[in-house]
């Protein structure tokens, strides 16, 4: 992903927005959750790599008006799917059943994971780039937690590039860590989150 974002911010001019709503281009966008294994035999395991099939990020920004703000990013939680190329495809599988069953994320009951934050704290603004964190609430596992995303973003006009990482604890959010064989087989509580978004304007097509 390093050389398509590199790509991305090359290509990034300055430009004046023409609107003040945005959507998810799914196509040119990405976002992953990094769990990362643990525990004795963790040399023999391998780290999950957790890829949305079905999202949606809906924006309403001015970029010369900053309180006007407000983002939803809405993943369907029974379309997580293990990306890490290490692992065989049936394991994948089996990984992907884990993750949707009730021992972990229970997408039957809880069949959405929303993050959604009214605040942007903006850190630096240069041109078109801009610096800041969005400040807002996570909701997994049937429960909501605040959560501080920090962001890069880039005005391209009818479209906007935004970057960003985020980490929280599975705990958090009611959600015990795999934890087999008295933690020999583990995963870290830590989730990581990356994304790079492509937002184009509503009006755009």
């Amino acid at each position: 992903m390093t050389s398509w974002i590199t790509a991305l911010l090359l290509s990034a001019g300055i430009a004046e927005a023409s609107s003040d709503t945005w959507e998810l281009d799914p196509k040119r966008s990405e976002l992953s959750l990094h769990v990362y294994k643990a525990g004795l035999f963790s040399g023999f395991l391998h780290d999950h790599l957790f890829v949305p099939q079905s999202w949606k990020v809906t924006v309403h920004f001015d970029p010369s008006h900053h309180e006007s703000f407000h983002v939803d990013v809405v993943i369907a939680a029974s379309s997580l799917r293990d990306m890490e190329p290490k692992l065989s495809a049936e394991d994948r599988a089996k990984v992907d059943q884990q993750v949707i069953s009730a021992d972990v994320l229970d997408a039957t009951r809880f069949p959405e994971i929303v993050f959604s934050a009214q605040r942007l704290v903006v850190k630096a603004q240069h041109g078109d780039e801009l610096e800041g964190t969005a400040d807002g609430k996570l909701s997994l596992h049937g429960v909501t937690r605040s959560l501080q995303v920090p962001v890069r973003a880039w005005d391209r006009g009818s479209e906007q590039v935004v970057l960003g990482k985020v980490s929280f604890k599975q705990s958090d959010f009611g959600i015990a860590p795999l934890h087999k064989a008295g933690g020999s087989v583990a995963v870290e509580d830590q989730v990581l989150v990356d994304f790079a978004l492509r937002l184009r304007a509503l009006n755009q097509k």
